[in-house]
């Protein structure tokens, strides 16, 4: 993979990231294990194509179509839309992976409603239900969400009744658990997941991505590309904040009127509603008009 200041992310696995906490890091800070670089590594067919033979053993003859970072899904206007980091395909499968660096109990349900978004984004009108990729949602993790101690969980639809007749629907959601690396048999994925863990590059594959991301870092286009999105969602929060106080305070008005109706005292008002006591009165002159 060569990166160069004009490079494109591809459009086509699915790979995200979820900070440890809400400030935004500077670029040069950034790790793999942080969305906006895991998109743009993953983003790198071989690099990604690679990472599915170590994860799911995949054939490495397996054409795969480009990956796309950070793609929305949504069926329809008024529908939540979902944000998936890396997504790609090849004939008969689609992958979704998504790193996580934090765990929230959510990812289980998350995980159900990708796997039904990619199912209706990939099958237009017309085609039969037959027509389904496998498709595969995989976390990788740096905890371990389900706290049994292992460092694979992989679920597909059993019968209760009978475990050992499956559904066959051809779900499978995978989550890895780096906490457990040195418990992984497979000296691959065993490397790559200490490498998640720890940042250690113990094989070839993860000596890869380490140097990927150290010229990923001095990368200028990617750097302005960072700072933009970071730069929007700061705009966004403090819109939402703002919006919030905004109710919040409407909310406050409207609880003082009430309480200036039933005729209690403009202190007691104050204190309650968290108004100051110069709104208060001005509130009460008002309605007194």
């Amino acid at each position: 993979m060569k990166i160069k200041d004009n490079d494109n992310v591809p459009q086509s696995v699915t790979l995200a990231v979820v900070g440890d906490d809400s400030r935004p890091k500077r670029y040069e800070e950034l790790t793999f294990m942080d969305d906006f670089l895991f998109g743009k590594i993953m983003s790198d067919k071989d690099t990604c194509r690679r990472l599915l033979e170590i994860i799911l053993h995949i054939d490495p003859d397996t054409e795969i179509a480009d990956p796309v970072s950070q793609s929305s899904l949504r069926v329809a206007p008024d529908s939540k839309s979902v944000i998936v980091d890396v997504r790609t395909h090849d004939r008969l499968n689609d992958y979704d992976l998504e790193a996580q660096k934090q765990l929230h109990p959510n990812l289980p349900k998350r995980a159900r409603y990708y796997q039904a978004m990619m199912d209706i984004d990939f099958l237009s009108p017309g085609r039969e239900y037959i027509d389904l990729r496998n498709n595969y949602i995989v976390f990788i993790c740096l905890h371990d969400l389900f706290h049994r101690g292992l460092p694979v969980y992989t679920f597909r639809n059993r019968c209760d009744e009978d475990t050992a007749v499956e559904l066959n629907d051809c779900t499978i959601k995978i989550f890895l658990n780096a906490s457990k690396c040195d418990t992984i048999k497979d000296k691959e994925l065993r490397a790559f997941m200490e490498y998640v863990s720890t940042g250690r590059a113990a094989s070839d594959y993860t000596a890869t991505i380490n140097d990927l991301v150290t010229r990923a870092r001095e990368n200028p286009t990617w750097k302005r590309e960072y700072m933009d999105a970071m730069m929007d969602t700061v705009r966004q929060q403090r819109e939402m904040r703002e919006a919030e106080e905004q109710g919040e305070h409407r909310r406050a008005l409207e609880d003082a009127r009430r309480m200036l109706a039933y005729g209690d005292p403009v202190d007691k008002i104050a204190d309650i509603t968290q108004l100051s006591t110069e709104e208060v009165k001005q509130l009460q002159q008002d309605m007194a008009q």
